[in-house]
């Protein structure tokens, strides 16, 4: 018996502004008993959800966004991977928040919902 995952609330993630990011995640989802206790887990293959979309903001209500890249060419084996150019980087200029999302039969699934720290690329061409 499984059960469906609620979104994974990850830890803080650093980005340098002005130097490419990239973050893989592991999808897996509970293995239960007849009982409903935890017995293990498995990975989750989340190769029929369409539509993979990401979108990083300073706070969740603002209305200024940088959208991410999502590579979900590794979802079959549970692994969907968000990134952001250099460009990307250097515009999150700050502090915030991203998610990622997903749809299986028109149903929309929150898959990572996670917290960036942001810091400026010490070397650069000024």
């Amino acid at each position: 018996m499984t059960t469906p995952r609620v979104p994974i609330v990850a830890k803080r993630f650093q980005v340098i502004g002005g130097l490419p990011w990239a973050q893989s995640f592991r999808f897996k989802r509970p293995i239960l008993n007849e009982a409903g206790q935890k017995i293990g887990e498995e990975i989750e293959d989340v190769s029929a959800y369409t539509g993979w979309v990401a979108d990083w903001r300073p706070e969740a209500r603002s209305a200024r966004e940088v959208p991410l890249v999502v590579d979900s060419s590794l979802a079959a084996e549970g692994i969907v991977t968000v990134s952001a150019d250099a460009e990307g980087t250097e515009d999150m200029d700050g502090a915030g928040v991203f998610d990622v999302l997903a749809e299986l039969s028109g149903v929309p699934r929150g898959f990572v919902r996670a917290k960036t720290s942001w810091e400026r690329v010490v070397t650069r061409d000024d």
